[in-house]
């Protein structure tokens, strides 16, 4: 069965990095601290980011946040200038405003941690275009946001700049993600081994091209 958003999902297939920041959906949403906003233009945009779904009912047994907290830590100043990071509820109809201004001020966020929420539609569209796996099994899983699907166990992050995204689990120690960040991050340098570089074709900013 083919999925309705499969021209969306097309943009996570290898040789599609180039293009890929068209496919970041634009669609409104809402933020903790209730400002109406567009998913791309206003958080994801010519910037590098971090985006995470989350469940607050579900939150106790995927307890991820604690990783984040420290990712931010570790970002410093960094953190709402040249990375942002945006967690995205999995349950809109629970997970309103005033839950998730709650949470962000009890996990002690900061300017630069955006959480999220909005109608189902819009919030389906970005699960299904972030966390889109490319089978028909998995696209019948994504079809409708589920608080318990596998979305949960991923971050993506990504340069929109340059059009470069990946995914790591969640549980990766937070040293790993900088690291990731590192990669994709102009002027950042990653401690990868001597000898190791980014898997794939390089962005060479001058030319706006891969090579």
């Amino acid at each position: 069965m083919a999925s309705k958003f499969d021209s969306q999902a097309i943009a996570w297939m290898p040789g599609q990095v180039a293009s890929r920041r068209r496919f970041v959906p634009n669609v409104p949403i809402v933020t903790h601290d209730n400002r109406r906003k567009l998913f791309y233009d206003d958080l994801v945009k010519d910037r590098t980011v971090i985006v995470q779904f989350v469940s607050l009912a579900y939150h106790p047994n995927y307890p991820v946040t604690r990783n984040l907290i420290d990712v931010q830590r570790r970002l410093g100043d960094r953190l709402g200038d040249d990375v942002f990071m945006i967690s995205i509820t999995s349950d809109p109809e629970n997970d309103n405003v005033a839950a998730l201004a709650e949470f962000s001020k009890r996990h002690h966020a900061k300017e630069g941690w955006t959480f999220v929420t909005g109608d189902v539609d819009s919030l389906s569209l970005l699960q299904q275009v972030f966390f889109f796996h490319g089978d028909e099994t998995h696209q019948q899983h994504h079809s409708e946001l589920q608080p318990t699907d596998c979305s949960a166990g991923l971050l993506r992050y990504g340069n929109d700049t340059a059009g470069i995204w990946g995914s790591v689990p969640t549980k990766t120690d937070a040293a790993q993600i900088i690291d990731r960040l590192a990669w994709i991050t102009p002027n950042r340098e990653a401690k990868r081994p001597k000898g190791i570089r980014r898997a794939g074709p390089r962005f060479d900013t001058a030319t706006r091209s891969y090579r």
